[in-house]
């Protein structure tokens, strides 16, 4: 089945800088959602990731995500928004709606526990689709993260948290979400930082809306330098 590589760029920050000198639209920092196919094909826009601040009945929350997708071009057309739909303890629902405010789809996340053992579960509920899900990172490499690499661990998370360190910890990352037949629409490749989506299953909007939201939690210690939507 063919596939769509999507990734999140800072267009001001190297990689494809100066290819989109009219970003960001309304201030706030450059991000875009980008794709490309096979081929060598070079990576085309996606949508601009706009965080729309104080929006939201959770505003403030620090599961809370709310922001727009603008199309890539010189158009800036309104594409989505994604809101956030409910927070109950560790739990959260993201609705990705149209301009019009027709549902394009869900995310669902749980956030996984370190103390518990627990993994980051996704779930995506396109509207017109089967839904699929994950749990972040596979078992084998967890299992290595907690004890080959452990002391190096302990080191990181202790400077990370304290500021000594300049990078955020990563647990193992892959993603790969499947739906009720064993089928899998999207794989994060974690060490490539990279969204292959089976194409033409999902709306690229809501395929987008995921790479925005799950940026923001793929390190242990995010933070507001490591964070695209904490410094919009």
């Amino acid at each position: 089945m063919a596939t769509t590589t999507y990734s999140l760029v800072n267009t001001g920050r190297g990689g494809l800088r100066g290819a989109y000198k009219d970003l960001p639209r309304n201030g706030g920092l450059p991000i875009m959602i980008v794709a490309k196919e096979g081929g060598g094909a070079p990576p085309r826009p996606v949508a601009v990731l706009q965080r729309d601040h104080g929006a939201g009945a959770f505003h403030g929350h620090g599961m809370a995500r709310e922001f727009v997708l603008w199309s890539g071009d010189e158009r800036g057309e309104l594409l989505a928004r994604v809101t956030t739909e409910s927070v109950t303890g560790p739990r959260a629902v993201y609705r990705v709606d149209d301009p019009a405010g027709t549902a394009i789809g869900r995310i669902r996340m749980r956030r996984g526990s370190l103390l518990a053992f627990r993994r980051t579960r996704w779930t995506v509920e396109p509207a017109n689709g089967r839904p699929a899900q994950g749990a972040a990172g596979r078992l084998f490499w967890w299992a290595m993260w907690w004890t080959v690499f452990m002391p190096w661990n302990i080191v990181v998370i202790i400077g990370s948290f304290t500021g000594l360190a300049e990078d955020p910890v990563t647990c193992p990352r892959r993603l790969t979400l499947r739906d009720g037949s064993g089928r899998a629409p999207l794989v994060y490749r974690g060490m490539l930082d990279e969204y292959r989506a089976a194409a033409g299953v999902w709306d690229p909007r809501l395929v987008a809306a995921l790479v925005g939201i799950h940026q923001t939690y793929t390190s242990v210690a995010a933070s507001d330098d490591t964070d695209w939507y904490a410094k919009g």
